[in-house]
C-alpha cells in the first residue's frame, strides 16, 4: 500500500467509524474527522501511513503514543478512546475537539488577558498531570494546544515524542534514547544537547517560551525584556513566572508544574477579572464597534511589532481608563519555528485540525528513515489589511521541516 491515497477513505468506514473529512496530513499519519454511529458522536481518527507502518520502530512509536494519551485522564488532555487495525490500516481514535489551536488563536489576535491566563493554567495543569504519571511532553508549543470553542477548555495534544521518566509509574518508552526531538524555538538548553535525558523541567522551559509568546506576541530571544516592560497592561507577577520558567539552568526553574499552576492563578487574581474591553471607566460596556472605530484611527504598525502594541495599549487605557483593560493584539508576526524530528502536532502541518486563519504560506517536509520521503505542501496565503489613511499588508512565510527517525 505504498501508493495509498488518504482521500480514498472519505465516505467509507474504518472499523466502526465513518470517515467524513480529512483534517490534515503529515509524513507519519493522516487525521480524519469521523463519526461513530453506535454512540452518535464525532471523533478524530489518526491513521498511520502504510509505508510508515513498514518501519517497526515508527509503528511501535505510533502505538505507544496512543498508550501514553490513553493513560492520561485529565480534562485538559485530548483523550484517546480506541485503537485498532482495519483494511490493513493502523489507527487510533481521539475525542473530537471543536476549536482552533492556540497558534490560530494567537494569529487571530482577539483574545483577552483573562482568556490567555485560563489557557496557560489549563496547559500547565495538563502537563502537571502528565509529569505525575512520569511523562515529559517535550514538544510544548501553541500548535499542540487546542482551545475548545464551547467549553473554553484548553487541551494538550501530541504526546508522540514524549519521554517516560519513571518506568515504574508508567511502563512505556516513546522515543529512542538521545534522539533530538521537539521544536527548536521552544527547546530548553539541555534538550538541545541531549533530548533523551531531559526531565519535566524541559516542559517548564517550553511553557515559559509559550507564555511569553502568548502575552507579548513573539518568542523571547537573548536578553529579553520582561512582559510588563513591553506591555504595561500586563501584571508584573507574570514577569516572575516567565523569568523562572526560562532560567537556563534547570535547577533554577520551578521544581514542579503544580507550582506554575498556582502562580498563574495568583497572577490572574492579581490582575483582576479583565476581559475583552468589558467595561469603560464609567462602568458601561464598550461595544466592539467602538473598538473597531478606535482601531481604524490607530497608527499603522511600524517595523518593530511592539510599537503597535504600545499604541494599542495607550489607546485602550484612554478608552477604558483602567489598568485592567484587556490586551489588544497588534499585527505581530512571530519568526518561523525551527523544527526538528517529530515535532508536529499529530504529525500534521502546523495548521492542524482547522484551516489556518492566519497569514502565511507554510511548506512542510516530513522525512522518516526507512520509509522514503514525503513532502506535504500546504499553501495558505491570506492578506491582513489594517486601514488608516493608508493600507498595510503583511504576508508571512513559515517553513517547518520535521524529521522522524
Amino acid at each position: 500500500m505504498s501508493d495509498w491515497q488518504p482521500e480514498t477513505l472519505l465516505g467509507h468506514t474504518l472499523g466502526p467509524y465513518e470517515v467524513r473529512e480529512e483534517l490534515g496530513r503529515g509524513g507519519m499519519a493522516v487525521v480524519f474527522k469521523a463519526y461513530q454511529p453506535t454512540l452518535e458522536r464525532h471523533l478524530a481518527i489518526k491513521v498511520l501511513r502504510p509505508e510508515v507502518a513498514a518501519n517497526r520502530e515508527l509503528k511501535s512509536r505510533f502505538h505507544r503514543e496512543a498508550e501514553a494519551m490513553a493513560n492520561l485522564n485529565h480534562p485538559n488532555v485530548v483523550k484517546v478512546l480506541d485503537r485498532g487495525e482495519a483494511d490493513g490500516l493502523i489507527y487510533f481514535a481521539m475525542e473530537w475537539v471543536d476549536g482552533p489551536t492556540l497558534k490560530q488563536v494567537l494569529q487571530d489576535r482577539r483574545v483577552s488577558v483573562d482568556q490567555l491566563f485560563a489557557i496557560a493554567t489549563h496547559t500547565a495543569s495538563a502537563l502537571a498531570h502528565a509529569h505525575a504519571q512520569g511523562i515529559v511532553h517535550r514538544d510544548v508549543k501553541p500548535a499542540n494546544v487546542l482551545w475548545e470553542t464551547e467549553t473554553k477548555l484548553a487541551k494538550v495534544v501530541d504526546f508522540g515524542i514524549a519521554r517516560v521518566t519513571d518506568p515504574e509509574a508508567f511502563m512505556i518508552t516513546l522515543t529512542q534514547a538521545n534522539a533530538s526531538l521537539g521544536t527548536l524555538d521552544y527547546m530548553a538548553p539541555e534538550q538541545k544537547v541531549n533530548a533523551g535525558e531531559v526531565d519535566a523541567r524541559a516542559d517548564t522551559y517550553a511553557l515559559g517560551v509559550m507564555l511569553y509568546e502568548m502575552f507579548v506576541g513573539f518568542r523571547p530571544a537573548g536578553r529579553f525584556k520582561l512582559p510588563s516592560e513591553l506591555n504595561p497592561l500586563l501584571p508584573e507577577r507574570l514577569d516572575a513566572i516567565v523569568s523562572r520558567c526560562l532560567e537556563p539552568d534547570p535547577q533554577d526553574r520551578y521544581p514542579n508544574m503544580n507550582e506554575v499552576v498556582a502562580d498563574l492563578q495568583r497572577a490572574q487574581a492579581r490582575f483582576g477579572s479583565a476581559r475583552w474591553l468589558e467595561r469603560a471607566a464609567d462602568g458601561n460596556a464598550l461595544r466592539s464597534s467602538q473598538v473597531n472605530r478606535a482601531l481604524e484611527v490607530a497608527p499603522a504598525p511600524s517595523a518593530h511589532p511592539m510599537t503597535w502594541l504600545f499604541a494599542c495599549g495607550a489607546l485602550v487605557l484612554g478608552l477604558v481608563g483602567i489598568s485592567g483593560a484587556a490586551y489588544l493584539w497588534g499585527p505581530w508576526r512571530a519568526p518561523a519555528e525551527e523544527v526538528v524530528a517529530g515535532s508536529n502536532p499529530l504529525d500534521l502541518p502546523e495548521d492542524d485540525l482547522l484551516p489556518d486563519t492566519g497569514t502565511g504560506t507554510e511548506t512542510e517536509t516530513d522525512t522518516e528513515s526507512d520509509t522514503g520521503t514525503d513532502t506535504d505542501t500546504d499553501p495558505d496565503t491570506d492578506t491582513d489589511t489594517d486601514t488608516d489613511t493608508d493600507t498595510d499588508t503583511d504576508t508571512d512565510t513559515d517553513t517547518d521541516t520535521d524529521t522522524d527517525t
